[in-house]
């Protein structure tokens, strides 16, 4: 498990709970050079052998769930493309691999006027975990920002897949399914359980973490 690193923010991640994730509190940081405001209970982590050397991590600590998010600047060219969702859709149904399945794919402007870009991908980890891998870029002059965060289930992450398919029959869906492409098949389609809608009543699953992060990144920043 990662240690926390500014220590003098502790008490904003014992404090943390769905009480604390239900509210906007968020903070200041400076990650590679670029002001940012992120959820409140996101400290900076001590870096583990393999992080990449030139990103700067936050993390947190839940019950239900933990998540890292590493931000770096890349060149923009390397960015997803901007605006082009059906072409990022294209690309990760060509790679995603059978423990994978797409949940979402975004994009617009910040708050302050920056085209951002985003994709969640899920994935069953060797051990068994459901991880939500997010990828969120946001472009500036001449470079980006890159967000990579990992959000894993922890505890009883499992309550919100096990509430809502008790409701299966009478959701007039399939319980599976690609977000935009009904006919694409392969990997771990997304379910029910994992639509947006659940967020408010589970916010402290992982996928929740996930969309939270984007939330406060686009609409803050």
């Amino acid at each position: 498990m990662r240690e926390v690193k500014d220590m003098e923010n502790f008490l904003i991640q014992a404090a943390y709970d769905e009480k604390a994730v239900e509210t906007e509190s968020a903070r200041e940081i400076t990650a590679s050079g670029v002001p940012l405001v992120i959820p409140a209970e996101y400290l900076g982590m001590e870096r583990m052998e393999g992080d990449p050397e030139d990103a700067e991590i936050y993390g947190f600590n839940g019950e239900e769930s933990d998540g890292v998010a590493f931000f770096s600047l890349i060149p923009r060219e390397d960015a997803l493309p901007f605006g082009d969702v059906d072409s990022v859709i294209e690309n990760v149904h060509e790679i995603l691999e059978e423990t994978q399945g797409l949940i979402r794919v975004g994009s617009g402007s910040t708050a302050s006027g920056r085209p951002f870009i985003y994709t969640i991908i899920k994935n069953v980890t060797e051990e068994g975990v459901l991880q939500y891998t997010l990828t969120l870029q946001i472009a500036l002059e001449d470079r980006a920002l890159n967000v990579q965060g990992f959000f894993n289930e922890t505890g009883d992450g499992k309550k919100r897949e096990r509430a809502v398919y008790s409701l299966r029959r009478i959701l007039s869906e399939p319980w599976a399914a690609d977000p935009y492409d009904p006919t694409f098949t392969r990997g771990r389609l997304m379910t029910q359980a994992e639509r947006s809608a659940w967020d408010r009543d589970y916010p402290t699953h992982a996928l929740s973490e996930a969309r939270k992060l984007v939330k406060c990144l686009v609409e803050k920043n």
